[in-house]
């Protein structure tokens, strides 16, 4: 067996669970798509996705 050389997180309670789930249970709305590396912006820091607002198109959706 390999021994970890960090530490184990601690088990969440059932709060943090909902909330993690949560944030990667809603809708994701692609804003660009690149064939290439080049055509990445550069780096300016760290990245993350976050929930996308509502567009008109998927309010309109989600009421059919």
């Amino acid at each position: 067996m390999t021994k970890l050389t960090f530490p184990e997180a601690p088990v969440p309670d059932e709060a943090s669970l909902e909330r993690g789930r949560l944030l990667f249970a809603g809708q994701v709305d692609f804003l660009k798509g690149v064939v290439a590396m080049s055509g990445l912006p550069p780096p300016t820091g760290p990245r993350s996705a976050s929930p996308a607002a509502p567009t008109s198109a998927s309010r309109a959706s989600s009421t059919r």
